[in-house]
């Protein structure tokens, strides 16, 4: 999913999908933000199972392997929490711990 980045980022999909026949690539004309680009990308996946994860990377990729594993074990959802980083704003750690 390209939520409307002007980097390199739709490349760098799109070169993996041609890896990977499975990979879709769905590219937004521009950004619409988190919860539209996720709801975009679950209306357009086919698969037994969905990993929405952020490209900030805030849940560290090998986290997704033991989520797979859980959904493996029979758990039906799976979720990891952000990891609060150096240089966030009050409000940024608040609303983090209030959501999680």
């Amino acid at each position: 999913m390209n939520d409307g980045s002007t980097d390199k980022r739709l490349v760098q999909i799109a070169a993996w999908a041609r890896e990977d026949p499975p990979i879709k690539v769905i590219h937004l004309s521009r950004n619409f933000g988190h919860h539209i680009a996720s709801t975009v990308g679950l209306d357009f996946a086919t698969g037994d199972a969905v990993v929405v994860v952020d490209v900030d990377l805030q849940q560290p990729l090998p986290l997704l392997h033991e989520m797979i594993c859980r959904y493996c074990e029979g758990y039906d959802v799976a979720y990891a929490t952000g990891q609060v980083r150096d240089g966030e704003s009050w409000f940024q750690k608040f609303s983090a711990r209030l959501f999680y």
